[in-house]
């Protein structure tokens, strides 16, 4: 999909994590970056990197998609450490009846990008 281009949000994947993970790949060609700018390479990196480390395993393609949408615009717009914070408002929808199906598992999600793009102190020592 590039920019322009319509996206049928009734259409469910026959491999939703694996059509997520293309999402998250290329959400700045989608916003309107150029495909072969430094931060189109840095997502398509990320995505691999998530697929990689199973981040989006057995999440279903409205939970997938969300979370991606999530974690792209963050990482985009705002602070790393915001990640934590989105996982803190994803827990919170298990009481609020949110949009997402399991938003704990979303969370975790969230939670294992941050840990992946974050090496914890102790790592670093």
């Amino acid at each position: 999909m590039s920019t322009g281009e319509t996206f049928d949000l009734n259409h469910i994947p026959a491999d939703p994590v694996a059509d997520a993970l293309d999402l998250f790949a290329r959400m700045p060609v989608i916003i309107g970056r150029e495909p072969d700018s430094e931060i189109a390479g840095v997502y398509e990196d990320i995505a691999a990197m998530m697929g990689r480390e199973g981040v989006l395993e057995g999440l279903d393609w409205n939970d997938a998609r969300g979370a991606v949408a999530a974690m792209a615009y963050d990482l985009m717009a705002r602070p790393t450490d915001h990640l934590l914070i989105r996982a803190g408002w994803m827990r919170a929808e298990v009481h609020n009846g949110g949009p997402l199906h399991e938003p704990v598992r979303v969370a975790e999600a969230v939670e294992r990008l941050y840990n992946l793009l974050v090496p914890s102190v102790e790592a670093a020592r």
